[in-house]
């Protein structure tokens, strides 16, 4: 059985347990498929490599693992602030089309 992440996750599935082991038994059997995991963990490797080179991002990723766990936002809270951002979205989609409609 696959393992979930993090707890309720389950519920976001859509595949049952067969199905999954029949797509990965599917993709392991295309050898170009096959190859495809294991490229992008070391894509990600190579690039993490080359932005801990320069010291602004390791700054960021040393703030990042200081940093304690964020609290989830209560519903309310949540629905304000998507609220806000939902207003200053559509201003700004307001203001750019005024700005490049045509002068007369």
């Amino acid at each position: 059985m696959r393992r979930f992440p993090a707890a309720g996750a389950r519920r976001f599935a859509t595949l049952n347990h067969d199905a999954l082991h029949a797509l990965d038994s599917h993709l392991a059997a295309d050898p170009v498929r096959a190859g495809l995991p294991a490229a992008a963990v070391r894509g990600r490797k190579v690039r993490l490599a080359e932005l801990m080179g320069a010291e602004p991002y390791r700054a960021l990723t040393g703030r990042r693992l200081v940093t304690p766990p964020s609290r989830p936002l209560p519903p309310e809270l949540a629905r304000a602030v998507i609220a806000a951002a939902t207003r200053a979205r559509q201003a700004g989609e307001a203001r750019d089309s005024v700005q490049t409609s045509p002068s007369p």
